[in-house]
């Protein structure tokens, strides 16, 4: 839609200083996307563990049907994990247009494939109903710090590797710890 709107995928964004201070300042080589990855880490492993929400989630990923019977909203889950996956996409964005002062429609297509290998590295089973925010969070550095190390000599890329690293983060923890929504 941008595309034909615009007849490019390309945007300049120029934020102004507290939007660019929240979304895309930088202390040295390490980017605020850093501590947002951080924060939304410890919010899903909240809900996750000690919210009724979060067994509905692990419930519906293990076994809809049992969930199903147990009471367990599955299609309420589904939804609302469809919006947090969206939500997600759209801050990360946010997050990655302020920080290159550019934004690109075509940006994260590669990061499905990225999510998921982030996902199992981190021990979610593909099948469903097992997994942790925590255990994502160490995907997405493992990720991370591989691509960083190989992209280039020295990995100078450390910065826009965790930006990545935090992008695949954001897009798989809701879809990847329940796998309700095959």
């Amino acid at each position: 839609m941008a595309r034909l709107l615009t007849n490019t995928t390309n945007i300049s964004v120029n934020p102004p200083p507290d939007v660019h201070l929240l979304f895309g300042s930088a202390w040295g080589q390490a980017n605020v996307s850093i501590l947002w990855w951080i924060a939304v880490t410890a919010a899903a492993g909240i809900v996750l563990s000690r919210t009724a929400f979060g067994n509905w989630i692990y419930a519906t990923g293990g076994d809809p049907v049992a969930a199903r019977g147990a009471g367990v909203p599955t299609n309420l889950v589904k939804v609302v994990l469809f919006v947090a996956t969206g939500v997600a996409a759209a801050f990360v964005g946010v997050i990655q247009g302020v920080e290159y002062h550019s934004g690109n429609a075509t940006a994260g297509l590669g990061y499905v494939f990225q999510s998921i290998i982030v996902a199992v590295v981190g021990g979610v089973l593909l099948g469903g109903g097992y997994g942790s925010a925590f255990g994502v969070f160490l995907g997405t550095m493992i990720y991370g710090s591989s691509t960083s190390a190989y992209s280039t000599p020295g990995g100078a890329r450390t910065g826009c590797s965790f930006s990545l690293a935090f992008s695949c983060f954001a897009r798989c923890w809701p879809t990847a710890t329940s796998a309700a929504l095959r």
